[in-house]
């Protein structure tokens, strides 16, 4: 591990630092602060833990990651850590930077190939000052925040017509189910009434079949006596039980009744 003496400025908090960038870009660069409670809205939590500092500049949003420096030593492979953390971050943001002590800042321990690669640029404090020593080249793949807020709210729009989507989707087919269980029970119905229809049709059927038995044989009955009593007159001989030499032995109403002289005439 290559071992190296800082100034006096590492040994500056954190805070104290973030102090420092802070005036350096709302001072001098025209920079705002984006509020923690608004990157929450925008970035996942693990962004916005990480990330010391986001800025935006118009449309554009600064990312700022402060290493920790340990007193006394630094080496090669601890910035290359934080620079590879810091690279994660450059899809998210149009400019990302690590701020470093001035003394850092040579091709010892930081090559500029590389923070161009990663797309991250570098800031240098000294004796309480600020500016920037390699420019960030990232490549943001996403959008502003501005967008992404708007996207955010689109998304949100979405989800709420498809949740009222599914809340009718849900209706409709609660109605669907209660409209099926009325066309069962109507059928169910049906089906007993036509059964039990059924069963009177062929009752009353049976009945009128019962009756017209009954008919039939009355009518027969009717038609035999009918026929019986046509044989019994047709087997009367008037001719021999009336002649004119008895005329007196007749009842008067039959006494010289010309229907005699017809009706033996039939007999014959």
């Amino acid at each position: 591990m290559v071992q190296v003496e800082v100034n006096e400025f590492i040994l500056f908090s954190k805070e104290r630092l973030l102090e420092l960038a802070k005036e350096y870009f709302v001072s001098r660069k025209g920079w705002s602060i984006v509020p923690t409670t608004e990157a929450e809205k925008v970035f996942d939590e693990d962004t916005v833990k990480n990330v010391d500092l986001i800025l935006r500049d118009g449309n554009n949003i600064i990312f700022v990651l402060v290493p920790r420096i340990v007193k006394g030593e630094i080496s090669k492979s601890t910035i290359l850590a934080y620079l590879a953390k810091a690279s994660k971050y450059a899809s998210l943001a149009d400019k990302v930077y690590l701020l470093l002590p001035k003394g850092i800042y040579s091709p010892r321990y930081i090559d500029g190939r590389l923070l161009k690669e990663c797309g991250v640029g570098v800031l240098i404090y000294s004796h309480g000052k600020i500016e920037e020593a390699f420019p960030s080249f990232s490549s943001k793949k996403v959008q502003t925040i501005s967008e992404i807020r708007e996207l955010k709210t689109k998304i949100k729009e979405l989800e709420d017509k498809l949740m009222v989507l599914i809340d009718e989707v849900s209706l409709i087919k609660s109605h669907l189910d209660k409209l099926d269980t009325i066309v069962q029970e109507i059928e169910n119905k049906v089906s007993k009434v036509s059964a039990g229809s059924s069963a009177a049709f062929s009752g009353e059927l049976e009945r009128i079949l019962s009756r017209l038995k009954v008919l039939e044989k009355e009518i027969e009955y009717i038609k035999g006596r009918t026929a019986l009593s046509t044989v019994r007159v047709s087997e009367v001989s008037l001719s021999k039980s009336v002649s004119r030499e008895s005329d007196e032995e007749l009842p008067d109403y039959l006494v010289d009744n010309p229907w005699l002289n017809v009706l033996s005439k039939r007999g014959r």
